[in-house]
């Protein structure tokens, strides 16, 4: 089982390189995502036997969706989302190993956590920043003696 989950990782990383050169080689747009798209379904219909459903999405939607809220670049939105991944994945396993819940229910939690702190947070700032009104200019006046 765990040489799937590693074959199915290795398809997704093969569709994202796939996807970079057939844009690259002009190939249509469509074309490109459809093929991304069927990689990454072998690649969870792989997995989802080791690892769960619910583990899957919330590994593969949560992180990418806090992301979202945190950059707008999309080099620095995937590394932050691979970053979120990993550290509620370690943290999920970790705190899983002291307490007689399953892993998959701490790493959901901790992904929908993060993802609702940062929702809350990014919302509240945004409307802090809309709805302040910035200080009316100050009037000058240059008087020169001459």
């Amino acid at each position: 089982m765990d040489v799937l989950s590693i074959l199915g990782l290795g398809l997704a990383t093969v569709a994202i390189v796939l996807g970079a050169i057939l844009k690259g080689a002009g190939v249509h747009a469509l074309v490109s995502a459809a093929a991304f798209m069927i990689v990454v379904a072998v690649a969870v219909s792989f997995s989802i036997q080791v690892t769960g459903t619910l583990l899957i999405f919330s590994l593969m939607v949560t992180p990418a969706a806090t992301a979202a809220y945190l950059s707008r670049k999309p080099q620095r939105a995937i590394l932050i989302s691979i970053a979120i991944a990993l550290t509620v994945t370690w943290s999920g396993i970790f705190i899983s190993y002291f307490t007689a819940y399953p892993t998959s229910f701490f790493i959901a939690s901790e992904a929908f956590g993060v993802y609702l702190v940062v929702r809350l947070t990014s919302g509240a700032l945004k409307y802090r920043v809309r709805n302040s009104r910035p200080s009316p200019p100050v009037a000058t006046i240059s008087v020169s003696m001459e």
